[in-house]
């Protein structure tokens, strides 16, 4: 798959509910191109149509941090 993501692992000091969102958030982004506004798109549209609860994030922590590691 080129320029997409193929694997992707989240971990941290954050909490949320239902806890498996954070996989199933990770299920969602596998195959998505690796491009910084497609990966905030889907970690937004994600958390805001699951209604998630996140403490000590937002979803946009969670895209930043995301397309750091992909730029690095």
């Amino acid at each position: 798959l080129d320029n997409r993501i193929v694997f992707l692992q989240i971990t941290g000091d954050f909490f949320l509910l239902p806890e498996t969102d954070l996989e199933d958030l990770e299920k969602q982004l596998h195959g998505v191109e690796a491009d910084s506004e497609a990966i905030k798109n889907k970690v937004v549209s994600f958390f805001g149509d699951r209604k998630t609860v996140i403490a000590g994030a937002s979803p946009m922590d969670f895209a930043y941090v995301i397309n750091k590691a992909i730029a690095s």
